[in-house]
């Protein structure tokens, strides 16, 4: 007979409803941190919860998962475990006599329990005195059905978890864009709003933003590139290099980069500015000759690319064009509008100097650059 050693282990991960949660789960091939969560969890948003309990045995990563690692699926307050119950790993055993006992469990109820531990997003709670608005549709930043809502909606949860006497908020998301400064935020129907672009307001401070938001401290800093056709000769080295030539940029798109720091390339017509409607007609202009430069941001200009098949026929120039920074707003004419700035700006101050506000721009962009491929 062979004596089985951890048959107590086994026994409970086979058993009864205290084993129920947390639990742990073997990662298999093609899963992810979302079919986990609503595999196990039956929450697809409650990805987080799974990556934090586990950052260690992940690597840190939300996409290459490895296969046949272990982890612990958290409680998590208020959501069931939808599975909870595993097969049980292999042990050793220890020969006794020559016999072999098998020992299979008899079937059991399971009734998944819930228990209460720490929130991945703690603050966001329904019914919060702070009210956020964004949108989805503006990938890899925010997007409701991205890791996080999105990497500028992650960024924010976490600059409140950091603030000084942090407040619990709620998120709205409202895909209509232009509902959002007028009248959303500018009838306080919401307290704050994100992610924004500043223009001037040094130089303009009639711009209706200016006029009636302010602005957080920059959330994020993204570069505004400049691409050409992949045989083109034109160049970048300097603000000269661009004078007489044209150059594409979508309508609703800002320009206000265009005339600042003494530029004035529109103001004074320096360059042609031509504004199709998508930036995917800015692109075929660029291979039709009729534009020497597009300009997109970092994550606007890779995905156009992308999605449009033009590896190859155009490319990036090294010097970027302008750094815009992203914001969260908030009306003039609020009554709590200076103190939610400042604890929000505290916060976001706090977290910048951790680790945790490169990591979590390191994440989504692997996250951005794996969708793309």
């Amino acid at each position: 007979m062979r004596k089985a050693i951890g048959l107590g282990l086994g026994m409970a991960l086979f058993g009864g409803a205290a084993a129920a949660c947390p639990t742990n789960y073997t990662i298999q091939k093609k899963d992810t941190l979302l079919s986990i969560a609503q595999e196990i969890l039956g929450d697809r948003s409650q990805w987080s919860a799974i990556f934090y309990e586990n950052e260690a045995a992940l690597g840190g990563s939300l996409v290459d998962l490895p296969t046949g690692t272990q982890i612990t699926i958290p409680c998590v307050d208020g959501v069931e475990h939808a599975v909870t119950t595993q097969t049980a790993p292999v042990v050793e055993e220890e020969t006794v006599q020559e016999e072999v006992a098998t020992i299979e469990p008899e079937p059991q109820d399971v009734t998944p329990t819930i228990a209460a531990v720490a929130d991945p997003t703690p603050l966001q709670k329904d019914g919060a005195d702070i009210r956020l608005l964004t949108g989805s549709n503006y990938a890899p930043f925010t997007q409701a059905d991205w890791v996080g809502g999105g990497m500028f909606t992650e960024l924010v949860n976490a600059a409140f978890e950091s603030a000084p006497s942090p407040l619990p908020f709620s998120i709205t998301w409202e895909d209509d864009w232009s509902k959002h400064l007028f009248p959303l935020l500018d009838d306080k129907s919401f307290d704050m709003g994100f992610p924004w672009i500043r223009p001037n307001c040094e130089a303009n401070r009639t711009n209706e933003r200016c006029a009636n938001f302010h602005f957080s401290e920059p959330v994020f800093t993204m570069k505004q590139l400049l691409y050409v056709a992949a045989d083109s000769t034109v160049t970048f080295a300097q603000d000269n290099d661009i004078l007489g030539r044209t150059l594409c940029r979508p309508k609703g798109y800002f320009t206000h980069d265009l005339d600042e720091n003494g530029r004035n390339w529109v103001a004074e017509n320096k360059i042609k500015l031509v504004r199709p409607e998508t930036p995917a007609e800015c692109f075929e202009l660029l291979l039709q000759g009729k534009a020497d430069y597009v300009s997109a941001n970092e994550f606007l200009g890779a995905s156009t690319v992308a999605e449009n098949d033009l590896e190859g026929k155009v490319r990036s120039l090294d010097r970027a064009l302008s750094t815009i920074g992203l914001h969260v707003v908030i009306s003039k004419r609020h009554w709590r509008g200076t103190t939610n700035l400042y604890r929000f700006n505290a916060g976001l101050a706090a977290l910048k100097e951790t680790p945790r506000y490169q990591a979590i721009l390191d994440k989504h962009w692997q996250i951005f650059n794996d969708r793309l491929n």
